[in-house]
């Protein structure tokens, strides 16, 4: 007497079924994650941009002007970067070496995108991406 044994395909397809939702879950998971690491990389290169334009701002008010004054906020309305808001701060060292007199300028250069941003730095964001750049840049002259 023999039995025929039934039934062992239907469980061969209901594994296979459960491994291949497995791998399309995963496969969603890594793109997902590899598309917000792509647009975080993008915001990160436009806040550096965004904080260099405010060092090379400062930088042509400390050169052209005979009393600089270069703190300030800078806003980019209308470019691609018109979601951040850089804030510049300079401070001015004056040495002398024998009788020449050396003028120093410490720029530092906070560039920051948070739509509950007021200025940079933000220490209150309760945004989850929350993207800034700091630059720092002494610049001396006679």
């Amino acid at each position: 007497m023999l039995r025929r044994q039934t039934g062992f395909g239907l469980i061969a397809a209901l594994f296979l079924l459960v491994i291949l939702a497995a791998l399309g879950i995963a496969i969603t998971f890594i793109v997902g994650v590899q598309q917000n690491t792509a647009s975080l990389d993008a915001l990160g290169s436009q806040a550096y941009q965004a904080a260099r334009a405010g060092v090379e701002w400062a930088a042509y008010q400390v050169t052209g002007s005979t009393t600089p004054t270069c703190n300030g906020t800078l806003t980019f309305a209308g470019t691609s970067l018109q979601n951040f808001t850089t804030t510049v701060t300079c401070t001015q060292t004056i040495t002398t070496e024998g009788s020449t007199t050396i003028r120093l300028y410490n720029i530092v250069s906070d560039a920051c995108d948070d739509p509950n941003a007021g200025a940079c730095p933000n220490t209150g964001s309760t945004s989850k991406i929350y993207t800034e750049r700091q630059l720092t840049v002494v610049i001396g002259g006679l």
